[in-house]
């Protein structure tokens, strides 16, 4: 383990107070959520921005010696009518859920029983930022704070971001309802680890005047595939590096898409293999298909 990873979750295992860990992605911060219940011996209700990062975040838990996470979504309480009283019960040890469903007066309303209240013993959140990045259109984020008042005076409060300025580390602290660092009782904490990314680049290019829509500016993306002049096998395919293209407009997806598949054909490939090879994933893409694309972006 790292240092201040054993720094921050001797904190919170202790008692020590609130704390928050400002680290770069991969430095291991979900291990201290994890970990969390198994050294106190209670409840941890961690609040996610993202179901799917819910579901994969579960998985990981489901793996450790006697951890039993639960997720808490509308589709997780659909499926299972019971999931609020089995948490009531105190059968899971790690509670997962978006903002939506903690602040809901459902969940709230199981927090005024005092036998839930000596159950929970951290509130932990995940990527802090969001808190203030998203709080024009996820609203729920602002009533964060509220839940102090709802579980006992010595839960710990703890938080992870790699991405914390100044100005948003003030916002969060605020709007999570973290003590203060001159807290009498339970002072916060925030533990600065480098975020420096070496092997992380930003490349920007200009796009020329009227050339917004001209897409061909990415066909770069997919040179790998066009190597042999002479093969347009999918094994060709399969040399395009993995690619997230992020693109704000779900028009602005399909065109950029197109553009691409049709790049593609014109260099002899087959319509069926561009097809497997250049997925959309939206809103509006079924389920199933978002599953399949998240799989295969995640796997080596």
């Amino acid at each position: 383990p790292r240092i201040n990873q054993v720094r921050a979750l001797r904190r919170v295992v202790f008692r020590h107070g609130d704390t928050i860990i400002s680290a770069k992605t991969g430095f291991g911060k979900s291990i201290i959520f994890h970990a969390i219940p198994i050294f106190i011996g209670r409840i941890v209700i961690q609040l996610i921005p993202l179901s799917k990062l819910g579901e994969e975040q579960k998985r990981s838990i489901e793996q450790l010696p006697g951890a039993r996470p639960s997720l808490v979504t509308a589709e997780t309480k659909r499926r299972n009518p019971n999931l609020l009283k089995e948490i009531a019960a105190g059968i899971y040890t790690h509670i997962l859920m978006g903002p939506e469903q903690a602040v809901s007066d459902e969940f709230r309303g199981l927090l005024l029983s005092p036998d839930v209240k000596n159950r929970i013993g951290v509130v932990a959140i995940d990527e802090l930022h969001v808190m203030e990045q998203w709080k024009e259109f996820r609203l729920e984020y602002l009533k964060i704070r509220e839940l102090r008042r709802y579980l006992r005076a010595d839960t710990i409060w703890f938080g992870c971001s790699a991405t914390l300025n100044k100005a948003t580390e003030q916002a969060v602290i605020y709007y999570g309802g973290f003590y203060e660092e001159t807290h009498h009782e339970l002072p916060l904490k925030i533990i600065r680890v480098s975020i420096d990314r070496p092997d992380i680049s930003l490349n920007i290019l200009p796009i020329k005047r009227g050339k917004s829509k001209a897409y061909q500016r990415l066909w770069f993306l997919v040179d790998h595939a066009l190597e042999h002049p002479t093969s347009r096998t999918e094994d060709d395919l399969q040399r395009i590096p993995k690619t997230i293209i992020f693109v704000d407009g779900l028009q602005s997806v399909a065109n950029i898409s197109a553009s691409l598949e049709r790049h593609l054909f014109v260099q002899g490939f087959e319509p069926t293999m561009v097809r497997d090879a250049i997925g959309v994933y939206t809103s509006n893409t079924p389920r199933y298909d978002q599953d399949l694309l998240y799989d295969k972006i995640r796997s080596p």
